[in-house]
């Protein structure tokens, strides 16, 4: 590891840690294509890799900016997901459903 590397270095370059004002859990951030959704998670392929996301009551789903419902999530859409690692699972704080032009 080089010197002054941030500790996220080692992991894949699309998943980024960052600590939460917090303290708690660092949240980290994802920018993929739903691939799967399927009760209360998604699947998101980042680069060749597939992450299950699950999403829960406190899930804030965004598009544009504006609020979004997760009946809007549909397969093939690229998305960008904020998510915290707990009990050995992602769980997405914010899911943001990108245009194919970002």
């Amino acid at each position: 590891m080089i010197a002054g590397a941030p500790a996220y270095a080692t992991e894949s370059l699309s998943v980024k840690g960052h600590p939460s004002s917090a303290g708690t859990a660092p949240k980290r951030l994802a920018v993929g294509v739903i691939t799967e959704i399927k009760d209360s998670s998604l699947t998101v392929k980042v680069y060749n890799t597939e992450h299950v996301v699950k999403i829960d009551d406190k899930t804030r789903l965004t598009r544009n900016g504006k609020p979004a419902a997760l009946s809007d999530l549909k397969t093939g859409m690229p998305v960008k997901i904020t998510f915290v690692e707990r009990s050995g699972h992602k769980v997405a704080t914010v899911v943001d459903i990108r245009s194919a032009a970002e």
